[in-house]
């Protein structure tokens, strides 16, 4: 789902996505003040080198508010025995180099059988790396053996055919809640093994993933910086009112609610607040309700 790109917030069943104005501010004698803004830097993005708290939040929000129903958990892994010339660490190394491009081979020929999917990564105790993928249908273990080893090039290989590929059926929602617990509180595995200096992404969606969105509610986008007022008098009382939730000064990015209660609190919030200070509505739109007619230059 494509993010907010200005100013606003979006509600989901389990969390809340809140963009803020990105403007710099200073508290003063006279009060807080808003500062020049200074020119951003683009840059190339650098190696990943670690799966960071703003990702695994990142995973844990799509998870709780996806709206797919998943059927199928998958595990693939690697048999990779180290050759005669190399270390435990430039094993690992070699497979990590490589683990992107067989996933993709992978997911390129599974797409139709799986549907909507996520994934993740993780490092085994010997400090290989392996996959696990959610997905909305239900799969075949046999083929899913078939196409992972035709993707790591490992046909020749009696154990990898038998071990490589595993598939477990979800019979119940709260297993993948339970697996998404689990998976995030396993530190060692997110920690990079010797000889890997970087592991590139650490999960990843199909485009075809969708997330239940309640509410949105967006006061302009950020570029031109010309912002509705009564929408950010809205947010405004909606960050406030938040803060006062959590307990702690919110000031933007996505919030995980397992449990679906503070959404709640703050949809009605939204929809009391907008009543009072209104919304700003678009020239069409006045048109549509009030049944006015354009008249052009020149008409009589």
């Amino acid at each position: 789902m494509k993010r907010i790109e200005g100013y606003g917030m979006r509600l989901f069943p389990h969390g809340i996505d809140f963009r803020s104005d990105r403007r710099r501010r200073r508290k003063g004698v006279l009060g807080t003040f808003i500062m020049e803004e200074r020119a951003r830097r683009g840059g190339f993005r650098g190696e990943i080198k670690a799966f960071s708290r703003a990702s695994q939040r990142r995973l844990a929000f799509v998870f709780a508010n996806v709206g797919t129903r998943f059927r199928s958990l998958v595990t693939l892994t690697y048999h990779a025995q180290a050759e005669s010339w190399e270390g435990v660490g430039d094993r690992n190394r070699r497979i990590v180099q490589r683990s992107k491009r067989d996933l993709n081979r992978f997911l390129t020929a599974m797409r139709p059988q799986m549907g909507a999917y996520l994934w993740v990564q993780e490092f085994q105790a010997r400090g290989v790396v392996h996959y696990h993928l959610v997905c909305e249908r239900e799969l075949f273990e046999p083929e899913i053996r078939l196409v992972w080893c035709r993707a790591i090039d490992a046909l020749d290989d009696a154990a990898a055919r038998r071990y490589a590929a595993k598939v477990d059926a979800i019979r119940e929602e709260a297993q993948v809640r339970k697996y998404l617990g689990h998976y995030i509180g396993k530190g060692r595995q997110k920690r990079l093994p010797d000889g890997v200096g970087g592991a590139g992404r650490w999960w990843g969606a199909s485009r075809s993933i969708e997330m239940i969105v309640l509410g949105e509610l967006v006061a302009g986008e950020l570029k031109g910086r010309k912002l509705n007022a009564p929408e950010v008098r809205t947010l405004r009382c909606l960050r406030k009112f938040l803060s006062r939730i959590v307990g702690f000064k919110f000031r933007g990015g996505v919030l995980v609610d397992w449990g679906g209660r503070t959404s709640e609190r703050l949809l009605r919030a939204l929809r009391s607040v907008v009543n009072f200070y209104g919304s700003t509505e678009k020239r069409e739109s006045l048109l549509e309700r009030f049944g006015w007619e354009v008249v052009g230059v020149g008409d009589e």
